[in-house]
């Protein structure tokens, strides 16, 4: 007798279709499979029916796992085709079943590091035009050094990889002319050396390496974000760049007054006049190398400075501004540095003895260690680890809305040891046994997945601790 199914499952077979589920899923007929509806957009795919407990009757979950080697080829290919490049990869250490499905070459967008870091740079172009047949989809692509690129070579590449829209030729000898919009017309973005001499007005974005150099004269529509070193007249390209969303000019310094309506990033060395920005009425982020008395901004939310300590009175020009990042070695705010708008900090030093914030929910302190925190509204924590043990009751005792902490190391503090093996399960033995599970949630990298100690993964079972998926990092952002 069959079990009962729960009414989150649908039987498909050739004579039931659900108007809710994909074509593609409607449209097996070889075989039943019983599909678990979680909403209209996700769904988990068996090919047995649930089995239920005839004690508790709650659901074997061990006999309602996915067997995705019962799946013909072309659904699994499909469903790992929704996947992202990072996820894809984590696929690969699920079972074997799932690492046969991950590895197939006409899911890539991009050639996985060890392909292209191993091979191609080892190969000659030929050779690399064989392995990209392999990766129909690609849409990345570097050109190396030493590859002798002629225009069949090019034609080669692009009938292997027609649809790239990301290059990258700052290996490519400058005075060669690639012509790449030829080959590519859906071409986006380009990284280089220097400004190449061919037309790029498909470009979306574009990366200049050169350096201190001076960039020509750019005229594009299309073109959305630009990174470079410096121009000789910033409202010139502006006015020729009519929809530019993010200008980089590395060693630029902004002594002209500017006026654009629909720029929103904007990273330099240093702004020197005040009223520079007055007319860049849409800008979100600013980011400077040296700070400057004159900077101001009244639209500005995001600032981040990469050089010295956020003086105290860096704020008052910024009266938008609720993020601050001093990205500088050892970088952080003043003695004294007061704020109420700010919502998020990240500092790369400590924080100093005297500060008033008590409105920043969201902290992030790079590089060292961290003492106790004195933040009475914080709810988000991103650190490398503390002090010791007390610094980490402290900051609970001084931040009672904080419920996430991220480690950017495997332990919560040091213990004065070399934090290598039993060390590391000591300290999260002592993490269990004191209780801290039940007032913060704590992660650590994904990276260190299968690495970590039996106490921490005690932890995890209980849902008190966890790993910090590249797609979680958003919570940060």
């Amino acid at each position: 007798m069959e079990s009962k199914l729960p009414s989150s499952c649908v039987i498909l077979d050739k004579s039931t279709k659900s108007p809710v589920l994909p074509g593609w899923i409607s449209s097996i007929k070889d075989r039943k499979y019983v599909l678990k509806l979680r909403n209209n957009r996700d769904y988990k795919i068996s090919a047995r029916s649930p089995r239920r407990s005839h004690t508790t009757g709650d659901v074997d979950h061990k006999n309602q796992a996915l067997l995705i080697e019962a799946l013909p080829n072309e659904i699994v290919l499909k469903i790992c085709a929704e996947l992202r490049f990072h996820t894809l990869v984590e696929c690969k250490s699920v079972s074997r079943a799932f690492y046969t499905a991950a590895c197939d070459p006409s899911l890539y967008t991009k050639l996985p590091y060890k392909i292209w870091d191993e091979a191609l740079k080892r190969l000659s172009f030929p050779e690399a035009i064989d392995i990209a047949r392999s990766y129909p989809q690609l849409e990345t692509w570097n050109f190396i050094s030493g590859h002798e690129i002629t225009e069949s070579s090019l034609a080669s590449l692009a009938r292997a990889v027609p649809n790239l829209k990301r290059i990258d030729i700052t290996e490519v000898d400058s005075g060669q002319d690639l012509q790449l919009p030829k080959y590519w017309p859906r071409l986006e973005k380009l990284v280089a050396l220097e400004l190449p001499a061919y037309d790029l007005s498909c470009l979306v974005e574009l990366e200049l390496l050169g350096g201190h150099k001076i960039l020509p004269a750019i005229a594009s529509k299309s073109l959305l974000k630009l990174s470079a070193g410096r121009t000789s007249c910033v409202q010139d390209l502006l006015d020729n760049c009519p929809n530019m969303r993010n200008l980089k000019l590395h060693w630029q310094s902004i002594e002209e007054k500017l006026s654009s309506p629909t720029l929103k990033q904007l990273a330099v060395f240093c702004v020197q006049a005040r009223d520079a920005l007055h007319g860049c009425t849409t800008l979100q982020e600013l980011e400077v190398t040296q700070v400057s008395s004159t900077m101001f901004s009244r639209s500005a939310k995001l600032l981040r400075i990469w050089t010295g300590n956020a003086p105290c009175f860096l704020l008052d020009s910024f009266p938008e501004v609720t993020t601050l990042e001093c990205n500088g070695r050892f970088s952080t705010i003043d003695e004294g540095f007061a704020s109420c708008q700010l919502q998020k900090l990240e500092i790369a030093g400590s924080l100093p003895n005297s500060y008033g914030l008590p409105n920043v929910t969201n902290l992030v302190q790079n590089k060292t260690s961290l003492r106790c925190t004195r933040l009475s509204a914080l709810k988000k924590l991103h650190m490398t680890k503390f002090v010791d043990k007390q610094a980490l009751i402290d900051t609970l005792l001084q931040c009672p809305d904080l419920h996430t902490i991220h480690l950017q190391c495997a332990v919560p503090w040091s213990d004065g040891t070399d934090g290598h093996g039993t060390s590391v399960n000591r300290v999260w033995t002592d993490f269990l046994e004191s209780g801290f599970g039940d007032m913060v949630r704590v992660t650590v990298g994904d990276e260190l997945r299968g690495a970590m100690p039996p106490s921490f993964e005690k932890l995890l079972r209980e849902h008190k601790v966890g790993y910090l998926t590249s797609s979680d990092c958003s919570m940060y952002a």
